[in-house]
């Protein structure tokens, strides 16, 4: 903790040779269209609040960061016929399991739950 109070805050020195062209082109880099470059941002933007209340930088790039655009992709099933294809899948291998504690009905109705919670 020592070292770190001992160290020049200017931002020559933490951030040698920043500008914002090279955080506009590390953010562009992000090809990635999932929830990830999302939370990537609000780490960068976190980051930078702290540099700039630090006094580390004199202007706080947060605010300029474009927000990437997110696809999100459907995890339910597409039709109904297809949902009542698993339903029946789940009829009919719980059902066909033998053993253990559960009765074939209590089988079905827990497949069931589980495939709900999947989707």
């Amino acid at each position: 903790m020592m070292i770190a109070h001992s160290l020049p805050r200017t931002a020559d020195y933490v951030f040698p040779g920043f500008d914002f062209s090279v955080l506009r082109k590390f953010h562009a880099s992000w090809r990635n269209q999932n929830p990830g470059p999302l939370k990537k941002l609000e780490y960068l933007r976190v980051f930078f609040q702290f540099a700039f209340e630090s006094k580390w930088i004199d202007e706080n790039p947060r605010r300029q960061l474009e927000i990437p655009k997110v696809k999100l992709r459907q995890t339910m099933p597409d039709t109904l016929e297809l949902m009542a294809a698993i339903f029946a899948a789940c009829e009919k291998y719980g059902r066909r399991w033998r053993g253990g504690k559960y009765s074939p009905s209590e089988n079905v109705r827990r497949l069931r739950a589980f495939v709900l919670v999947l989707r």
